[in-house]
């Protein structure tokens, strides 16, 4: 169905409804991509087809969830040809709120320099206002940084280019410290891409410079760790040439965490998600070789233990693009451009569950105020999760992690103190 919603590129959005929201970069009525709904049981509604005359066309990015609960995204086009940030209500109502427009000479003078062609999506700051990037334009014609409050005033507040970076694909992402810290895809000192932040009225630091030994080519969103560093990927550069997981303090030390190659797979293009269990999962766009090239689904830990989760298969997806968006019910969600079923081909939503497998139940009396301790066969080295219910038959969504640990010489230990006032539990212990 040409007509229908193709090809998604930027992750989902939890709405306010429990529903998820998400873009597609092609289909419609105009072929010009659309608005979805989905339900986490999978039942998809088109609820705005775009238009790039006006609304702008081809969105790549996820939309933010406003202060008014609506949703905003960016468009290349629209009105102005620049491109536009967009406002669509949850029953498809779309306005536009900012047009962007390129650079022009009048003379020996370049005007109309607010940038042009917003890659990334918009980032709602500390002020309620949204925070976003042009790949194009500004008076360095490395794009903007750009603000833009709900009624329509654009203001730009940076203009990159040269050593502080060019081609700013990623979202921008609220730090500890309340300032906005972005990436930029290519420029910089190495010409491999930088991370910078920005204050909300326009003060600009680069923290590094990607060197391609580090990394190189930053294309999702950084996120904050649970120690209140940042975290990110590069899609190329690093020890294995193919993209790499790194850790960056808020005043600039860069870590290498992990390096991805041809045999753990490659390219991360989105950024991480932070999972219920403290760990980071990501997407990988190419699979490891020679058996799994539709890319992965990988955990990651602080400290840098990488582990395959999910392979792609053309099927069930191909080559996902954006980060995972985490449901409320305890599963990630997302999305590949290509992929699915033969006939259609035009790209997938799909679920990923984090939740335990049908594994052996094995219950504890615990005395009141007890501890009770378990040793579970399991296999040496493996990471090990334990969940726990009240009631063996409860559905898996409905049971609790509440440790995980590493398996020494093929035994898995925990203790559990928490009685929570009842004489019985239920155990699963599940890799992961």
């Amino acid at each position: 169905n040409l007509n229908g919603p193709r090809n998604p590129t930027g992750a989902l959005t939890l709405g306010p409804d429990g529903n998820f929201y998400g873009t597609t970069h092609y289909g419609g009525t105009g072929g010009f991509g659309t608005v979805f709904r989905i339900t986490p049981g999978g039942l998809l509604s088109v609820i705005a087809n775009l238009d790039t005359s006006y609304t702008g066309a081809s969105p790549v990015s996820a939309l933010a969830l406003g202060p008014d609960g609506s949703l905003y995204g960016t468009a290349v086009g629209g009105p102005k040809i620049g491109g536009t940030v967009f406002r669509v209500t949850t029953n498809g109502t779309v306005t536009v709120v900012a047009s962007f427009s390129p650079a022009v000479w009048s003379g020996s003078i370049l005007t109309n320099l607010n940038g042009d062609t917003p890659q990334a999506g918009v980032t709602l700051g500390p002020d309620g206002c949204f925070y976003g990037t042009t790949i194009e334009g500004g008076t360095n014609g490395g794009g903007t940084i750009f603000k833009v409050s709900t009624d329509g005033v654009l203001t730009t507040l940076f203009a990159l280019g040269g050593t502080n970076g060019q081609s700013p694909y990623a979202n921008m992402t609220v730090g500890p410290d309340g300032m906005l810290y972005g990436t930029t895809y290519v420029g910089g000192t190495h010409s491999a891409g930088t991370v910078f932040k920005v204050t909300t009225n326009g003060a600009f630091t680069k923290l590094i410079d990607f060197t391609d030994a580090n990394g190189s080519n930053p294309e999702g969103a950084l996120i904050v760790g649970p120690d209140k560093n940042l975290y990110g990927t590069t899609v190329n550069g690093g020890p294995g040439g193919d993209g790499t997981v790194f850790k960056l303090t808020t005043n600039g030390v860069l870590t290498t965490i992990v390096p991805f190659n041809f045999l753990t797979g490659a390219s991360p293009m989105a950024g991480l998600s932070l999972g219920p269990d403290g760990f980071f999962y990501g997407t990988l766009s190419g699979g490891s070789y020679p058996t799994n090239s539709g890319g992965a689904v990988f955990r990651v830990t602080t400290n840098g233990t990488l582990t395959i989760l999910a392979n792609f298969a053309s099927t069930n997806g191909y080559e996902p693009q954006a980060s995972l968006t985490l449901g409320p019910d305890g599963n990630f969600y997302g999305t590949t451009p290509h992929g699915g079923p033969p006939s259609i081909g035009a790209g997938v939503v799909y679920r990923f569950s984090l939740r335990p497998s049908t594994n052996q139940i094995v219950s504890i009396i615990l005395d009141a105020g007890g501890v009770a301790t378990l040793s579970v066969a399991s296999t040496p080295g493996s990471t090990n999760r334990l969940w726990v219910a009240t009631n063996a038959n409860l559905p898996l969504a409905q049971w609790q992690s509440i440790a995980t640990n590493i398996a020494t010489n093929g035994v898995f230990q925990f203790m559990d103190s928490d009685t929570s006032g009842k004489p019985m539990k239920f155990y699963r212990v599940s890799t992961p």
